[in-house]
């Protein structure tokens, strides 16, 4: 959640990708398991249309009310 309060406004796509392979690099995962738990935070689903161009879609505040959401749900 602090990453993505965090990143600047309005987000980018490169700017998001590099922000969570760099979070991923400091929590010891790959790149790739870290954007398959964002996948299912945001789309509550693991097969999805392309993350980045989803999470534009949806925009910042209902990405973040999402991955709020699963991070509760997870960490209960």
């Amino acid at each position: 959640m602090e990453k993505l309060a965090n990143m600047e406004k309005p987000w980018q796509a490169n700017i998001f990708e590099q922000t969570f392979r760099d979070l991923a690099k400091e929590q010891e995962l790959q790149a790739t398991e870290m954007f398959q738990l964002l996948r299912a935070a945001v789309s509550g689903q693991l097969i999805t249309p392309p993350l980045f161009e989803s999470i534009q879609i949806l925009g910042e505040d209902e990405t973040l009310k999402r991955v709020k959401k699963a991070l509760e749900i997870f960490t209960n």
